[in-house]
Formats: structure tokens, sequence, C-alpha cells
């Protein structure tokens, strides 16, 4: 079951797929073979984002001025941020102005979006166990709710699903990097399984102002973050930590959780890392 969505260099959205919540926002829960234009938003689309499970639901960041966030979709557990957790087959129109959007979801519907707003705010609506919503708290909220720090600097943030929750880290405009959220694999790297119910500052074996790519991994069992500096270096830190094997070894079963952001080997020729693809249980590398 999935759904599948289009964004076009002229601002219009398309969708086609599976419907069952309304995720198409056609007026109905009608699976659609073709494409259709998802309208019923003001301006012109600049960003889309949708959850990645069967529970959907879309995002549309548009060119307002003001309140440019459209959702619509699965709201089992608020993740719409409509102050409701009614499912929408029509686009809703959520009083925030931001600049960036993210919508996770796990296999087991619970869903969660997060938003940088217009000042630098960080916010998420959705499910809230194991401390993803920032607040100190793990309740679910069904409205954009900002996390605890009263920071209003934050310039990106990269969420992932860890097994069954969620998980994110941000970075300030010091560079600074932060995590909160579910760390049963460890991937917040604070040599710790402990869930963090409010931004914390990582350990940042890669120094301060050094960061070129952040990389979230997902995988069903949990997740990871793979950070690579500017000067080629690579770290990670979470699930099955198969980086260890590259420097010879044949056996991934010998992989084990990484509690801390860990260097990564550099190839035999001593190339830098630019990027790297997290899939499953493997990681595609690129020197």
């Amino acid at each position: 079951i999935s759904t599948m969505y289009v964004l076009t260099a002229s601002g219009k959205v398309f969708g086609c797929g599976y419907a069952g919540y309304g995720q198409l926002a056609q007026g109905n829960t009608t699976q659609q073979g073709l494409l259709v234009e998802i309208t019923g938003f003001t301006g012109n689309a600049v960003q889309i984002a949708c959850s990645d499970n069967h529970q959907a639901f879309l995002a549309i960041r548009t060119d307002a001025a003001v309140n440019n966030l459209w959702m619509c979709g699965y709201n089992g557990y608020g993740q719409l941020g409509d102050g409701s957790t009614t499912s929408r087959n029509n686009l809703v129109n959520i009083p925030e102005t931001i600049r960036d959007v993210q919508c996770h979801g796990v296999h087991s519907s619970r869903g969660i979006t997060r938003i940088i707003t217009s000042a630098y705010h960080i916010k998420t609506a959705g499910y809230g166990a194991n401390g993803a919503i920032g607040n100190g708290f793990t309740s679910s909220v069904n409205t954009f709710t900002r996390e605890n720090t009263g920071r209003n600097d934050w310039q990106s943030m990269y969420g992932i699903r860890d097994g069954d929750s969620h998980t994110v880290i941000a970075i300030d405009s010091q560079d600074m990097i932060w995590g909160w959220g579910d760390n049963g694999t460890g991937l917040l790297g604070h040599n710790d399984q402990t869930q963090r119910n409010t931004p914390t500052i990582l350990t940042q074996n890669w120094g301060i102002g050094n960061i070129q790519k952040i990389i979230p991994t997902n995988h069903h069992d949990g997740g990871g973050f793979y950070v690579i500096a500017v000067n080629g270096d690579a770290f990670y830190a979470g699930f099955q930590d198969l980086t260890r094997n590259m420097s010879g070894s044949s056996d991934l079963g010998a992989a084990t959780n990484s509690l801390v952001f860990e260097r990564v080997p550099r190839p035999s020729n001593g190339a830098r890392w630019v990027d790297m693809i997290g899939v499953g249980h493997l990681t595609d590398t690129h020197t």
C-alpha cells in the first residue's frame, strides 16, 4: 500500500495511489491509479513532505507570506497539528508560518510532523512517546508545540524513526548539534540508551563548525545518524554499526549498535567521505 506525490517546477502538487485516509486531498478516500492534482492551498507549493508508512499524511509548504502550511491525511496522533485527531480528506490550513517541514511515520501508524518556523523555532505535532516532542513530556500533542530550550536559532533538523518511536537531531546557529527522543539504539551518541525528553547537546567528536552533512538512516528495528565533517571524516552512532566492517571484515552478523559517534574507517586509498545512504541493514557509501 503506497501513495506517491509530485511537486512541479510551477508550484503544483499531484498525487496517486492509496487514499484510505484522505491523503490525496480529493474529498474522499478513493484510490487513484493516475496522478490527480491536489488543490486547495494558497500560493505556489515550494516543498512537500509525507510520512513513510501506510497511514500516510501530507504536508505542503507554500510561498504565502503567512500561514503557509497545509496538511491532510491520517491524523490518529494529532500529527496534522490542527487541534484534533480526525483524519482529513481535504487540505487544512495550519496557522504556522514555516521555512521547513518534515513528516515521519512508523509501521504502527505513530506519525509525527516537525517544522522550523519563520522565527527559527522547532515545533512538533503528533506521537510524543520517548520524548519525541522535546517539551519535557511523553504525551502526544495535536497542535504544534515548541521544544523547551527556548532557542530561536535552529538552522536545520533531521528526524528519523528509531524502531517504533521517533528521534531528531538539530543544528543551531553556532553549529552545535542537539538531539532528543528515543535512544534505544544509542543513536544520540551519549554512550547510553536513555531517551531524552528535551534537547541535549551531542558530543561533537568532529569539532565545532566542522559539519558538512548529516545523514539519517532508517530501519524498522532502529535508526542511526552519520555526520560527515568538512575534512572528509565521517562518524556514526546508532543501530547495527556496519561501518566497523569497512576495515575488511566480511562478518556482517557481528555488527552491533554504536552508542557513541565512532569514526568511520576511510577507504584504503584514503579518500574523503562525501555522502552515505542508509537502506535497511546496509549502508551505501560514496567517496
